[in-house]
């Protein structure tokens, strides 16, 4: 269709709110979004900035890329951890953005009574309504199984030994008479005043380490978790024992 003489023209313009972080409605349709795939499983992107009314809970298997986005709660809600992820569920985390569990808070970023995977992202966690340091990554139930292969990780200076945690330790043994079957592996990442070799937030000294993975103290108050480099020669064993990397023998080596 064309315009006859002298006819006004029109632009459709779209309203976008500022950096696009979410108005009130766009931040209740990615939380209606969010329930909804956390519930019955499937891959969802953040668009917008969420600030949770309530605990999301992951009951499928989930994958979730932050997307340069923020996922937090507020300091008012009724439930008041960020995510748990649920028995017999699994949550994988990637991209950048952060996940937090606001000061003031009396929650955890995740807990998991089921699978976590952590790619990438900044976890951080405040302080509760008392004061005392939130828990950033927190394995739960007897068959919780956390892999953190990137991203950073930072609490409050209360406590920083609760980066990465499990249930206590001593709660466990008289409440289910043995010991937590959880895991906590590590295979990268950055965290904030924490030695994830030497970890004694459950009442003993806790490597969560994986085989052959190292973390290294980058400066005063970060640590940073290094790959091994996978050696098969006496030339390579060589080198990189000079060069100073941690090394895992992936064949027999005669020197």
């Amino acid at each position: 269709m064309s315009l006859g003489a002298g006819a006004m023209k029109w632009t459709q313009y779209t309203i976008v709110p500022e950096s696009f972080n979410g108005t009130t409605s766009d931040m209740a349709t990615a939380i209606s979004e969010l329930k909804s795939v956390f519930e019955n499983g499937g891959e969802y992107t953040l668009d917008v900035n969420v600030v949770l009314p309530e605990t999301l809970v992951v009951n499928g298997d989930v994958t979730l890329n932050l997307n340069g986005k923020t996922l937090t709660n507020a300091v008012d809600n009724t439930a008041t951890d960020v995510i748990i992820v649920n028995e017999g569920a699994t949550l994988t985390i990637n991209g950048d953005g952060l996940v937090e569990a606001v000061s003031g808070n009396d929650g955890y970023v995740v807990i998991a009574k089921g699978d976590l995977v952590i790619n990438g992202g900044t976890f951080k966690s405040g302080l509760d309504a008392d004061g005392y340091q939130n828990a950033v990554i927190y394995a739960r139930h007897n068959d919780a199984h956390i892999t953190i292969n990137g991203g950073e990780f930072r609490c409050a200076d209360a406590d920083p030994s609760l980066a990465a945690n499990f249930r206590d330790y001593r709660y466990t043994i008289n409440k289910w008479g043995s010991a937590l079957n959880s895991t906590i592996e590590i295979k990268g990442g950055r965290f904030y005043r924490f030695n994830p070799e030497l970890n004694a937030a459950d009442g003993m000294p806790t490597d969560y380490m994986a085989a052959g993975y190292k973390a290294y103290s980058v400066d005063a108050d970060w640590y940073s978790v290094v790959a091994p480099t996978e050696v098969a020669s006496e030339d390579a064993l060589v080198a990189a024992i000079a060069a100073g990397e941690n090394v895992i023998l992936t064949s027999d080596v005669t020197l």
